[in-house]
């Protein structure tokens, strides 16, 4: 690949937040999904090292002039268990086909049923061995890492579960009387960083790794946990850890019990958009909101007929299974076009002092200001109205001139789907 080319390819970059909703029987479908959203990355790695390619994406990339990558992904039950493999591929340069073994060969329900005459059945499967192929494909992606691949800086993976006891919520009302209630649903939250990044973000450029090696038996639980379809997996048990190395949170009463994340929410989108919206970015990037239904709704819903009151047994479904796993996708994503209204009309506010700003860059290295914030000439900080985020974040960082919603944390950017 040429030099302009590799210019061109850097010229515009396209990042992806993946959603991946719970499908129970589907999950190779959503499987094969991460697969090529790994091959896409991988070919896009490979164009800005100068090196062949996956042909077909390749191909792609070139005639888009642009590099792909994945920075944020979410994913539940099904969803998540392909979720955490992914993010974990992802973060180590390894590859998927240990997570293949697992659904397409010693995923067979018949291999995973508990054998009869079984004593201190806990679940229609084998759970213990259900937990363990998910250990060994874990340990499977490590094993085909190369370093070479690892080139994700920055991943946040989020996957929730449900606590079957529930965390005692403490909250005070405007008269100062104290309210107790009770959440059942817990998201794990595994990131990965690293120093340097964006010197203009400290929530992003400290080290941190939540996929490594070491960290296998805390990503084996969160599997498990988001996966455990009730009555055929029994629920994931969270103890405290005595090294310290625990998922468990502030508020959180060892052990907990997680089920199945799709219980309460299964298409996971509330974490992810308010990562998409916070996200700050140093080149302009084209943010894309992926979402994978694995059993999608008709685009055209069939007109209203009449309904008649359903029987006992459908009520009782619908309660329990059918209505609590489908929701709908109208308020997320009125929400995120509410978002890119709000950044579109930043940007056209912004515009004649973008060449200000750009010049001000391409002239100037940054510059100390009173309190250790580095600002730069024809910075949106001279502006009036705009403040900065300061005293947040890591070692060495450099706090970013920030307005009021957020303009630099989407500099420009467009959130879409």
């Amino acid at each position: 690949m040429s030099t302009s080319h590799h210019a061109g390819i850097s010229e515009r970059e396209v990042r992806l937040g993946v959603a991946l909703y719970g499908g129970v029987s589907l999950a190779v479908y959503i499987y094969g999904t991460c697969v090529e959203l790994l091959r896409l990355v991988r070919a896009s790695q490979d164009l800005e090292r100068g090196a062949g390619g996956d042909s077909a994406y390749t191909d792609l990339l070139r005639s888009t002039n642009a590099r792909v990558g994945v920075d944020i992904v979410a994913g539940t039950s099904a969803g998540g268990l392909n979720g955490v493999s992914l993010a974990k591929a992802l973060a180590q340069g390894g590859s998927l086909d240990a997570l293949r073994r697992l659904w397409v060969e010693e995923g067979d329900l018949f291999q995973l049923l508990n054998p009869p005459g079984r004593k201190d059945v806990r679940s229609l499967l084998d759970t213990d061995k259900y937990h363990r192929m998910i250990l060994e494909a874990l340990t499977g992606i490590d094993q085909s890492a190369r370093p070479e691949r690892a080139q994700v800086k920055v991943l946040d993976l989020f996957v929730p579960t449900t606590d079957l006891y529930g965390r005692r919520v403490e909250q005070q009302d405007f008269l100062g009387e104290q309210l107790q209630t009770r959440e059942h649903r817990k998201v794990f939250h595994q990131r990965l960083r690293t120093r340097g990044y964006n010197r203009y973000d400290p929530l992003l450029g400290y080290s941190h790794n939540d996929f490594g090696p070491g960290q296998n038996a805390a990503l084996a639980t969160i599997c498990h946990a988001t996966s455990a379809f009730p009555v055929a997996i029994a629920p994931a048990r969270l103890d405290a850890d005595p090294s310290g190395n625990t998922l468990l949170e502030q508020g959180d009463a060892p052990p907990l019990y997680l089920s199945d994340g799709g219980i309460l929410d299964n298409k996971p989108f509330t974490e992810m958009l308010h990562t998409v919206f916070t996200r700050s970015a140093d080149p302009p990037v084209d943010r894309v909101v992926l979402f994978v239904e694995p059993d999608p709704a008709p685009r055209e819903l069939p007109p209203s007929a009449p309904r008649p009151e359903s029987d006992f047994v459908s009520r009782a479904l619908k309660a329990m299974l059918s209505i609590p796993r489908y929701e709908s996708l109208a308020g997320d994503l009125r929400a995120l076009n509410e978002h890119k209204e709000r950044v579109r009309r930043f940007q056209e506010a912004l515009e004649p002092h973008r060449a200000g700003v750009a010049a001000g860059r391409r002239s100037v290295a940054l510059e100390p200001f009173p309190g250790g914030v580095p600002r730069f000439p024809g910075s949106p900080a001279h502006l009036p109205g705009v403040r900065s985020h300061e005293g947040q974040g890591g070692e060495g960082a450099a706090d970013r001139p920030v307005p009021p919603g957020g303009w630099a944390r989407q500099s420009g950017s467009a959130a879409s789907v």
